[in-house]
């Protein structure tokens, strides 16, 4: 047994330094929630892709968020409102938007944490049309 650490996991991602520093989503994250607790992490990041990353923090308390910052103008400015939409139509379907925020070609959003597949990996648009039926 060696007392060099363990290689890294090659299916986790590591936090976007080029794109955010952690120090920041952690202080929105904490400010976005009452109390202002500590938070600690990001625990796992999800996905990194472009402009945009999502990754699960912990919360004092024994809590868990996931975060999601995107740094796309184009689209960025309504994500927040759009996401808070489909929640209103879907509650059961799209994760629950706690928090979120744009500005300057950036926008936060703080989620309860979810399960699921991301959208990409279905290979098709049927299940994602269902939820807009349904809603």
């Amino acid at each position: 047994m060696s007392g060099s650490p363990a290689a890294p996991d090659p299916e986790e991602l590591a936090w976007p330094t080029h794109l955010l520093d952690v120090a920041e989503a952690r202080a929105w994250i904490s400010a976005s929630l009452p109390d202002r607790p500590k938070v600690h992490g990001p625990v796992r990041v999800h996905w990194v892709r472009g402009g945009a990353v999502t990754a699960r923090f912990a919360v004092h308390g024994a809590r868990a968020v996931v975060f999601k910052a995107t740094f796309l103008p184009t689209i960025v400015s309504r994500d927040p409102l759009i996401h808070a939409l489909l929640f209103r139509h879907c509650p059961n379907q799209v994760p629950e938007l706690l928090a979120g925020e744009s500005w300057e070609g950036r926008a936060f959003m703080l989620f309860r944490p979810f399960a699921g597949r991301e959208v990409g990996t279905l290979g098709r648009l049927e299940p994602v049309m269902h939820i807009e039926q349904r809603g």
